[in-house]
């Protein structure tokens, strides 16, 4: 749409982009979208409806109160970002969620659930219940392993047929991180023009190319007045000394992740160290424990044939004993004989001597 005259005669080169509220701080975000201006909240819901082919047109919403009521003391406290209501009672639940993406996937259907187990009143048929939408801006993918989609929708199908079960139940999840890579990369644009010129003014920080916020600024009223009221409200002191305070307790929620995250990998490293060394021990152990059996094999084998020459030793020693009584026995007997041959020749000496006097 061609720029129109604005109420407030600010032009681009009023601006500096870089000095704006990042609109990814969720103050930010509930600060120019949840106010009691909402035309800007409807322009960006019909865009990302439209990006999806969704034949939902948003004309008018109400903002509601973003807690979600707890039933007891027990329960935990969901908080929301944005809670609107359109005319015909469906709910629009929005959250724009910087950290812990895993996370944020069980927080939505835990939100989900609670707002659409409060849409039934008394008396009503369970075919009446409004349908809740979840809407999720995150940095990075919600599918462990998936492709990096900028913007993905789910809802509750049959899973070979892919016939869809009912539409009480969406939920929209918008890769602001994956955004930004494909317009900084050049590469060819997978959303429709309307959610791109909305996430190029979201992401606006991280975009290279700043021509093309000003581009948007002198082309498109829509825009161009969101981009004004972002700079207004930049520019309020108070506004931006609460902005500051949770873009801190923002990046020092990112350092304590970090850090954690830091300390779990060191933590994993030594332990893995840990396993190497005892891995290395274990294996050592086993080696020792395989020498010392064959050392006791080959002792035992040792000790088998010490015992053998022991036994041949202990024989031997009995064949000499044997051996040695048997040569004293023939020794006496030769003895023996040499005593009787001795007085048998002393006998034949006497008879001659008497034969021959």
């Amino acid at each position: 749409m061609p720029r129109k005259t604005l109420k407030r005669q600010i032009t681009h080169r009023d601006i500096n982009f870089e000095e704006l509220m990042d609109l990814r701080i969720d103050y930010a975000f509930k600060l120019v979208l949840a106010g009691k201006n909402t035309r800007h909240l409807i322009n960006l819901l019909n865009a990302i409806f439209s990006n999806k082919n969704i034949p939902l047109i948003v004309a008018d919403l109400t903002i509601e109160n973003t807690f979600l009521e707890r039933r007891s003391k027990e329960e935990k406290l969901s908080v929301l970002d944005i809670r609107a209501t359109l005319n015909d009672g469906m709910k629009i639940l929005i959250e724009m969620h910087r950290y812990d993406v895993e996370d944020i996937k069980y927080k939505n259907l835990h939100s989900w659930a609670k707002v659409y187990g409060e849409s039934l009143g008394a008396g009503q048929a369970y075919s009446e219940q409004s349908p809740v939408i979840i809407i999720a801006f995150v940095e990075g993918t919600i599918n462990s392993g998936g492709s990096e989609k900028i913007h993905r929708c789910y809802r509750i199908m049959e899973k070979d047929e892919h016939s869809e079960y009912l539409n009480n139940f969406e939920m929209h999840y918008i890769n602001m991180k994956a955004f930004i890579k494909e317009v900084n990369g050049s590469n060819p644009q997978t959303v429709k023009p309307d959610l791109a010129n909305w996430l190029t003014i979201i992401t606006m920080h991280d975009i290279k190319d700043k021509s093309r916020l000003t581009k948007l600024y002198n082309e498109q009223e829509e825009l161009a007045m969101l981009i004004n009221e972002v700079a207004l409200k930049s520019k309020n002191k108070a506004y931006r000394q609460a902005y500051e305070q949770r873009q801190n307790d923002i990046t020092n929620h990112y350092a304590r992740i970090a850090k954690y995250e830091r300390e779990a990998i060191e933590a994993g490293q030594a332990l893995i160290k840990a396993n190497d060394e005892i891995n290395k021990a274990n294996k050592e152990t086993a080696k020792a424990k395989t020498e010392a059996a064959k050392a006791n094999k080959e002792a035992a084998k040792a000790n088998k044939e010490a015992a053998k020459a022991n036994e041949e030793t202990a024989k031997a020693k009995n064949e000499a004993a044997k051996s040695k009584k048997e040569s004293a026995e023939a020794k006496n007997i030769i003895n023996k004989k040499d005593e009787e041959l001795e007085r048998l020749n002393s006998q034949i000496a006497e008879l001659n001597k008497q034969l021959n006097p």
